[in-house]
């Protein structure tokens, strides 16, 4: 016993001595309480005659501080045997918990059903419930359903909430999941190590766009592309789309890893939100584009600015993203020379005017009637502005932001691990991959080497 159990202890003894025996009851519970269990357990001990509900206390407090689970569950066992409903069912949920450390599979799901049929309507049970169906015995569609039960009972239960929102994830089929990229060149150094970089992270659905082109490339042509692709996908399969020749996998893009980061699509409304990579500078190409970047939303982030080359989001968001920025921003004559990164920042730049403002910014040149239409057809543009999905080193390569932690690619700026690293800006910023794959060993995906392949040919795939 520590000092402050010695203590406490003490303090239990002169209390009792002062209060009577009738008073031990109350001295426990009190210590328990206030979360001195040593000083509870001496109470526990001398407290007579026996209490169910003080034995569920007592082994509660056994189990986390004296590690006695023996104990524990025999006094656990005694607490369902009590008169009182909740203090039975509390006590079939503390025997589940103690069966998971052996993984006594048979005997936690009967625990867990005495829980529910004895309160069966107790938000505690079946979250309880919901949660070791989930996370122990992996089994979502049960999970999700006892999770939404305790969801009925009590709304406010934010541990059934979240566990909901995990069995929910867990049951996205990997093939709802797609990989896409661009390129005209098959052979190029940039698309094969990002091939190479899927394949090592188990990503079986890649798609290249582009190889057939028979134009020369334009970035226009990439929306044009992409909006027909993410047509051609069920409405609600995840597409991620990142640029050929500068990108690569850095983690497993596992669905329910992804989820994790991207905001819930309800809250954006009916046609969603699609999520862009950051990075820190605003790269101004088109016709106009700098007037877009002296009004860009103000911000304190290090990684502020949209950038074109990763994104993801449901088809349908792509799809119709891609759509109204092709009919509602895209110049009428020559469309498919304008730059998608243009497009992007003066759709960004106008949600940003129109939640803030209600009006257009000032850079805008057509009607306030076509602005209004507009908006209401493109999905919510949302950035990465913390790399918790998409590293990428624009304006800040030779700051060496990103480091290698235990093989795997960290942001120090922003205490994150991306799942994908982009370094747009060619034959100079392909120096980082090398410098992160040489770093302390490399990375745990062996890097090649694809600096000799830049030229400025390549420059529209960043």
């Amino acid at each position: 016993m520590t000092l402050d159990g010695v203590e406490c202890a003490s303090a239990v003894v002169s209390e009792m001595t002062k209060l009577g025996e009738q008073s031990w009851h109350a001295v426990a519970f009190a210590r328990f309480q206030a979360k001195q269990y040593q000083a509870g357990l001496l109470a526990w001990h001398l407290a007579v005659p026996p209490s169910s509900e003080l034995d569920l206390l007592a082994a509660r407090a056994i189990m986390k501080h004296n590690n006695d689970h023996k104990t524990a569950l025999l006094l656990a066992r005694n607490a369902t045997k009590a008169d009182i409903p909740a203090i039975q069912s509390e006590a079939w949920l503390l025997i589940a918990e103690l069966m998971a450390e052996d993984q006594r599979f048979d005997e936690i799901q009967n625990a867990l059903t005495k829980a529910i049929e004895i309160t069966p309507n107790s938000a505690e049970a079946w979250r309880q419930h919901g949660l070791f169906f989930h996370d122990l015995f992996h089994q979502s569609e049960i999970a999700i359903k006892s999770l939404r039960h305790a969801l009925v009972l009590n709304p406010n239960d934010l541990g059934a909430l979240h566990g909901l929102a995990r069995a929910q994830a867990a049951t996205i089929p990997e093939d709802d999941f797609i990989l896409v990229t661009f390129a005209s060149d098959p052979k190029h150094c940039g698309l094969e190590r990002l091939l190479e970089s899927a394949a090592y992270f188990g990503i079986a659905k890649v798609r290249v766009l582009g190889l057939e082109e028979k134009t020369p490339w334009t970035n226009g042509r990439k929306l044009q592309l992409l909006y027909d692709f993410a047509r051609s996908l069920s409405p609600d399969t995840w597409l991620c789309a990142v640029d050929g020749y500068d990108v690569v996998i850095t983690e497993s893009l596992n669905i329910s890893k992804l989820l994790r980061y991207f905001p819930s699509s309800d809250f954006y409304g009916k046609y969603g939100s699609v999520l862009f990579s950051a990075d820190q500078t605003f790269y101004f190409v088109g016709k106009g584009e700098s007037c877009y970047g002296s009004h860009y939303p103000p911000g304190i982030q290090p990684y502020r600015f949209l950038n074109s080359g990763s994104l993801i989001g449901r088809a349908h968001s792509v799809a119709q993203l891609f759509s109204s920025a092709l009919i509602n921003f895209a110049p009428l004559s020559n469309w498919n020379r304008v730059s998608d990164q243009t497009l992007l920042h003066q759709i960004y730049v106008e949600q940003f005017f129109s939640r803030h403002t209600a009006q257009p910014s000032p850079c805008y040149s057509g009607s306030l009637s076509n602005w209004t239409i507009a908006l209401a057809n493109t999905p919510t543009i949302t950035l990465d502005h913390s790399q918790l999905l998409f590293g990428n080193t624009g304006g800040r390569a030779f700051l060496h932001d990103l480091q290698v932690l235990d093989g795997r690619i960290y942001n120090a700026l922003t205490d994150t691990f991306p799942l994908l690293l982009h370094t747009p800006g060619g034959k100079r910023f392909e120096r980082e991959f090398i410098r992160l794959a040489t770093q302390q060993g490399g990375w745990h995906f062996p890097v090649r080497d694809c600096s000799s392949s830049y030229s400025s040919s390549v420059a529209a795939h960043k």
